[in-house]
């Protein structure tokens, strides 16, 4: 009826098709016209998807809620006047654009689009997305007051962003889009959203466009990223059972700074520019919570603390630490905001109520621990202070002073003074030299005090002070510096700031002895050019001026004095001024003639009183100590070499140890005796090396067994006879014979080596030795004589001949490939052999030598030849073995014929005319169905046997894309292990495994989220397997004990090994099983002594070591008792054997059917092959060959062999 309507009303085609859709375009059907109301606008479309080409309207009516009447003029429409909303405006546009987007099935895309171009319209602000519109339904819903606001599901918004208070606060700042910030990093790891914000102004400007993943500086992440630590809780209201989930934020001090983050208002402070060593507290006055509604900030509702996060006289942490908390709170429905949702109404009061409870929360579930919120705190606080903070302990309290060089008057008093501080691992004592950091200039100093203001009467923790500095070197500076402590560089050592100090002049580098210098008398010493160089490089001649002027000037006094036997003696004393072009300068100096030892000693003094120390401070000085010695004498190498001439160095010195001129007239012959001295010989110490390469050592004949290798020991000597070492000395050698090829050896490091051929196999004629020429020589050294030798090869005494006889003819001797021509139905017997080697002597027959013998015998006849080894079973009419008779009552017949297939007959036939001869051998074997049956029976008692199994249900495992739950992916065939291994992940048993994700969300969904799945195409292990701990680079560090191994490599997967290796690497990762505990520690402590982290260790006993350390206690012991599921047993290694051999049996039995059908197809195929037929189509075709060359010579020369052919076939087919 209802279509009937439609066609009868519209005048409609009953053959055209058409659909009516309501507003939201839901296509009515006759249930749905059922459900319509009154008044609704329908469409009358061609088709469902059809676009409509003018925009429709649609009247609607709804109910208004009773706020309107009640609640439309409450302040909460003004509230926000002067306070910028437009920020929260915004928000509102961006949660709709959210809302609408939530359910696009391709890309969501929202663009915040700033317009400043006054040309095309004024500044506004839009929100672009590509979502759905609104239906006539959620049309008529917006319409109703308040209704978005309490019964809408919280938005994507709401759980994922953030729209900063400080971004649209100002329409005017140039930094506009800058500063929009949707902030929370929830939103940028989980909303997959292109989400832009776009600022248009006037061309020719491009328009600037920045992506929301982009935005680093916006307070929640600033927040979140400067956390060290967070702490979070849970508080539940009494009244309408409401739930608010809170996080605390810990920010650190580190070493000269808060690092609680600055709000952008916030005026920015140089830190290098407070001297004053006072650091504000971090969170000033500022609350600390700020809430969120439904994940949306409430931006006119903060909560400043509550009871058990502020400060008390108990705490045992400085006040400053709780100024250091940030925090956010998160509500749900149950608590009421403004319809601008600028504020909450009630949130405080209720969060305040003695009957709200708080609880702490560990790893997002609910605390199992009844503990006290506020001891729960004031631990975590305590650790935080103790573990993050890096302060600075003031020690050895002196006394409190007023300091007036502190500009601001308040902060003149009170300063304590303290003797020393802790900082960072190091201490700080008066007196002690440092270097300053991030001054101008840096400078170095002496420790006089620590300053800290505030009252104090003993050792204090703050963070922040002063230190009073005395410049260094003094004499120069004589000034005092009062820096922070923060700016003590912490990394300069002892060493390096007391060079800087010390050594505060610069030498040139050129003319300069080094220190401890030993010179030859007459050594030139200079020129020298002093300068004394400031801090800044620049030069130096007086002293630092106190006001205007230069200070006093210096001079640079030069002292050499030489330490001798009689005392120390002046040899040069020079005072030089300074020069504008040269310095301090002073020339060279060549009267250093005498032998000893010297000091060189450069002072600066005061030019006025010569005064090398002013105010008790030494000025800079420098000194060096160097000795003199004798004339310089000519080298001379005591090395010498047999052949070769040498010099003797001769010298004369007086008494005194001085080199001097020989007496005149003196004559010496080659023994050198100096006749007229008092002692006139003399003994010279020299060390003899060997000489040249002159030849090569004897080289003996040798004789050697032919089949082996030969080896040589080669000599290169002197000619004294002498092992020589020279570069290039490779001998070479040649052997007679074209099989060996060249052998070396180089002698050039020890003068001598070893030649090795390889084996020498000659032909021995009449057994006797065969001799050959060797060649030996050095084409490198062209000058030593090649050697020739003689080598002689001796037959070998292994077995090279055997010759067999008969015992009944003498003159039967078989030798090799030998024939035997023998009677048919003769006996050969009685044979027997003998073995000979290369000389003819005969060989004894040992038991390895006959262990190599191996005899065949092979029949030829009509030159078809039989080589069979026979195995025979004889088996009685029922197919039964027979294995009592007598061997001998058993003979096996040759028979003449073709083979029939049945049993043979009694007699042989006569053996002239056998024309072929068939053996038939029978194997009877033990029937193959009945050993199949029996290893069948086998397997089957196996797996009846009781074994260990996995006691989780398999719900999934034919669902695809399903691997199987962790319990039943593997065996394990220890029982200590699978015990260990399953309680270890007793978590992880029932996890289903899937290939894919979708798979995992299906269960996921059918169970309701009870189920725990596991993905593998969203887990990723490192490729490869990496050695145990104790292993390294291919190399073991230490022995291991308790024979450790990857717990992993015990699970045994019958199926999807790949798959599964990757399961149980994901889940047990590198955990070690070991025998026991006490090698467990040990194995433990081992690997952390190497510098390499150690992994979980299980034991076989059940003890768990993490990989933190930390074993013993109920929750690292396995049970006793089986309280948990367990991995499977394998079946015993049996099983698989019986298996393999069924299968190999099963194979047999097929090729054995194989092979019979086969053989009855020749036989069938032979038997008609010299059947009659065949025979007579033979003689019939050789007749029609013979008609065929007639027929052909009768044509002669006029047909050729083409037509010829096609003759003989047409003959053939009339024929």
């Amino acid at each position: 009826m209802f279509i009937f309507i439609f066609l009868q009303e519209f005048r409609i085609n009953p053959r055209e098709s058409f659909v009516v859709e309501t507003t939201d375009r839901t296509v009515l059907d006759f249930d749905k016209f059922e459900k319509v109301q009154d008044g609704s606008t329908l469409y009358l479309l061609q088709h469902e998807h059809q676009a409509l080409p003018v925009a429709a309207e649609e009247h609607i009516t709804f109910t208004p809620h009773y706020d309107t009447l009640i609640r439309g003029g409450m302040y909460e429409y003004y509230a926000s006047q002067g306070q910028a909303p437009l920020a929260y405006t915004l928000a509102e546009l961006i949660d709709n654009a959210l809302s609408a987007t939530a359910k696009n099935k391709g890309q969501r895309t929202i663009e915040i689009r700033v317009l400043n171009d006054r040309t095309v319209g004024k500044p506004a602000i839009v929100v672009l997305d590509n979502g759905c519109g609104m239906t006539s339904k959620q049309l008529n819903n917006w319409a109703v007051y308040r209704l978005s606001k309490f019964t809408k599901e919280s938005s994507t918004f709401a759980r994922l962003a953030r729209v900063g208070q400080a971004a649209l606060s100002n329409m005017q700042s140039k930094t506009f889009v800058d500063q929009l910030l949707v902030s929370s990093e929830i939103f940028k790891k989980r909303l997959h959203t292109m989400f832009k914000v776009t600022l248009r102004e006037k061309p020719p400007k491009y328009p600037r466009a920045i992506h929301l993943r982009e935005v680093e500086h916006d307070m929640q992440t600033l927040y979140i990223n400067a956390a060290a630590d967070t702490f979070e809780f849970r508080a539940s209201t009494a009244a309408d059972n409401g739930t608010v989930e809170g996080v605390i934020r810990y920010h650190p001090f580190l070493y000269d700074k808060e690092t609680y983050p600055k709000r952008p208002e916030a005026p920015d402070n140089d830190d290098d520019d407070n001297e004053s060593g006072f650091i504000d507290q971090a969170r000033k006055k500022m609350p600390i919570f700020e809430c969120f509604w439904n994940g949306r900030l409430i931006p006119y509702t903060t909560v400043s603390e509550f009871d058990w996060c502020s400060p008390n006289k108990g705490a045992k942490v400085p006040a400053e630490c709780y100024s250091r908390l940030s925090g956010v709170l998160f509500t749900d429905d149950r608590f009421q905001v403004t319809t601008n949702k600028l504020t909450f109404t009630d949130l405080e009061l209720k969060l305040k109520n003695k009957d709200t409870i708080y609880t702490t929360v560990v790893n997002g579930q609910k605390s199992s621990k009844r503990a006290n919120i506020q001891n729960e705190f004031s631990l975590w606080l305590q650790n935080c202070h103790e573990k993050f903070d890096k302060q600075v302990k003031f020690l050895g309290y002196k006394e409190t002073i007023t300091r007036t060089d502190v500009p601001t008057k308040r902060m003149q008093h009170p300063w304590g003074t303290f003797s020393s501080i802790e900082w960072d691992g190091k201490t700080y004592t008066i007196g002690q030299r440092v270097k300053s950091l991030r001054t101008i200039p840096v400078f170095y100093g002496t420790i006089v005090r620590f300053l800290l203001y505030g009252i104090y009467d003993g050792d204090v923790f703050a963070t922040g002070g002063q230190v009073e500095v005395i410049r260094e070197p003094r004499a120069l500076y004589d000034t005092v510096r009062i820096i922070p402590i923060s700016k003590i560089d912490k990394t300069a050592t002892d060493e390096a700031i007391k060079k800087n100090i010390d050594n505060d002049l610069v030498w040139p580098k050129g003319n300069e002895w080094p220190q401890n210098a030993v010179c030859p008398a007459g050594t030139p010493l200079g020129p020298i050019n002093v300068e004394i160089l400031n801090k800044k490089g620049e030069s130096m001649s007086s002293m630092p001026s106190a006001g205007q002027g230069k200070g006093p000037a210096l001079s640079m006094h030069l002292k050499i004095v030489l330490h001798g036997s009689k005392g120390d003696q002046v040899i040069s004393d020079l005072l030089a001024q300074h020069s504008a072009k040269w310095g301090f300068e002073f020339k060279k100096n060549e009267n250093l003639t005498q032998l000893g030892k010297y000091t060189l000693s450069l002072n600066t003094v005061m030019k006025d009183n010569d005064a090398p120390v002013v105010g008790g401070i030494q000025l800079p000085n420098f000194t060096l100590k160097f000795t003199i010695k004798g004339e310089e004498k000519q080298s001379s190498d005591p090395s010498v070499r047999v052949g070769v001439p040498f010099n003797i160095p001769l010298q004369f010195k007086d008494l005194y140890g001085h080199l001097t001129a020989p007496p005149p007239k003196l004559l010496y012959d080659l023994k050198v005796f100096m006749s007229g001295l008092r002692t006139h010989t003399q003994a010279v110490k020299i060390i003899l090396h060997p000489g040249k390469t002159a030849f090569m050592s004897e080289i003996k004949t040798v004789g050697i067994e032919n089949g082996n290798p030969v080896a040589f020991s080669v000599e290169i000597l002197d000619e004294a006879g002498n092992i020589t070492a020279h570069p290039r000395q490779i001998v070479h050698f040649n052997f007679s014979l074209k099989e060996l090829p060249l052998v070396t050896v180089d002698c050039s490091n020890t003068g001598a080596g070893q030649l090795m051929t390889k084996p020498i196999n000659l032909k021995i004629i009449d057994g006797q030795p065969q001799v050959r020429k060797a060649h030996f020589e050095m084409p490198s050294q062209r000058h030593v004589a090649s050697v020739i030798r003689e080598l002689k090869v001796i037959p070998s005494t292994r077995v090279a001949l055997m010759q067999v006889y008969s015992a009944d003819d003498d003159n039967l001797v078989l030798r090799n490939n030998d024939k035997i021509d023998w009677v048919v139905g003769g006996v050969l017997e009685n044979l027997f052999y003998r073995l000979y080697d290369e000389a003819g002597s005969e060989v004894t027959v040992s038991a390895e030598i006959a262990s190599m013998i191996k005899v065949s015998l092979t029949y030829t006849t009509k030159g078809f030849c039989v080589c069979a080894v026979f195995s025979v079973t004889v088996v009685s009419e029922e197919g039964s073995p027979i294995t009592t008779f007598n061997p001998a009552a058993v003979s096996m017949f040759l028979w003449n014929g073709v083979s029939s297939g049945e049993t043979p007959p009694p007699t042989v036939g006569d053996w002239p005319t056998v024309r072929e001869i068939v053996i038939y051998v029978y194997f009877f074997y033990q029937t193959i169905d009945t050993l199949i049956n029996k290893k069948s029976a086998d397997v089957d008692k196996i797996l009846k046997m009781p074994r260990r199994s996995c006691s989780i249900r398999e719900n999934f495992m034919l669902q695809p894309d399903v691997l199987g739950t962790v319990g039943h992916l593997a065996f394990v065939e220890d029982d200590t292990a699978a015990r260990v291994i399953s309680w270890h992940i007793s978590g992880d048993m029932d996890c289903i495994i899937t290939k894919t994700k979708e798979a995992a969300e299906r269960i996921y969904r059918e169970t309701q989220g009870r189920q725990q799945v596991m993905a593998l195409d969203s887990v990723f292990v490192s490729p490869g397997n990496r050695p145990l701990p104790h292993i390294r680079n291919g190399h073991t560090l230490f022995d291991p004990p308790g024979n450790p191994v990857y717990a992993r490599e015990l699970l045994i997967c019958p199926n999807e090994q790949e798959s599964c290796g990757i399961v149980f690497k994901n889940i047990l990762g590198d955990t070690i099983l070991i025998d026991d505990l006490q090698s467990a520690n040990s194995y433990r402590r081992a690997v952390v002594q190497n510098k390499s982290p150690c992994p979980t260790i299980l034991t076989r006993q059940g003890d768990r070591v993490s990989a933190k350390g930390k074993f013993g206690g109920a929750q690292n012991k396995a049970p006793a008792t089986q309280m948990f599921p367990m991995f499977g047993a394998p079946l015993p290694q049996t099983y698989h054997t019986l298996r393999n051999d069924i299968e190999l049996l099963q194979q047999y039995q097929i090729a054995v059917r194989k092979r019979e059908e086969a053989e009855k197809e020749r036989n069938d195929h032979l038997k008609n092959l010299y059947s009659p037929e065949m025979k007579m189509k033979k003689q019939e075709l050789e007749e029609k060959k013979k008609l065929l060359e007639d027929i052909d010579r009768q044509l002669g020369g006029f047909v050729d062999h083409g037509v010829s052919f096609l003759l003989f076939f047409l003959f053939l087919e009339y024929s």
